[in-house]
């Protein structure tokens, strides 16, 4: 069993995916709407094209479209959430769970979420939302290429990464993600 500080959503996601015969077809350019229940792709884009597919996913709970939603992110740092803080308040009123991953260099101070805090390892160098619910399971999960202290702008810094509506693969990650924060 892995632990916090050796555990890479990222790398169980693509290992995962070949166990159920998920395929993840290789797209460039930026994240397409999701296409389907088990539509799955992976990816070469910049935080920007991130944002846009996580702002779609987080609406859909946020507005309470999804419901009795489990929902896992992860930041990096949680420093790095500052600027969707109101949102994810909002989505802590409209889910069963919030679980926020990061580095803990910032208190969100959301009372319904659990702060998994990151001293080291995979996890601090990805970024990663997850959603379960009965009528809707998405993911995407990618790690940074770039890391923090550059000289590239936050919006065009690069990630690698895999998004999957695939219910067998979200419930997969799900579960792995339950077990490191129940250990």
């Amino acid at each position: 069993m892995a632990s916090l500080a050796t555990f890479s959503l990222y790398e169980t996601m693509i290992e995962a995916a070949k166990e159920l015969g998920v395929t993840c077809e290789r797209i460039e350019g930026g994240l397409p709407d999701d296409g389907g229940d088990d539509a799955s792709a992976s990816f070469a884009g910049t935080e920007l094209a991130m944002r846009s597919w996580c702002r779609r996913n987080e609406k859909l709970v946020s507005t309470g479209r999804v419901e009795q939603a489990e929902v896992f992110a992860g930041f990096e740092r949680l420093s790095r959430m500052k600027g969707v803080l109101p949102r994810f308040r909002k989505i802590a009123l409209h889910c069963e769970h919030l679980r926020l991953f990061g580095e803990d260099d910032f208190d969100p101070a959301i009372t319904q979420a659990g702060i998994v805090a990151l001293e080291s390892g995979p996890l601090t160098h990805e970024w990663f939302l997850l959603i379960h619910a009965d009528d809707y399971k998405a993911v995407l999960c990618s790690k940074d290429l770039d890391g923090f202290g550059n000289d590239r702008p936050t919006s065009e810094r690069r990630f690698e990464g895999l998004k999957s509506n695939s219910p067998a693969l979200v419930t997969r990650l799900r579960e792995e993600l339950l077990a490191l924060v129940d250990a």
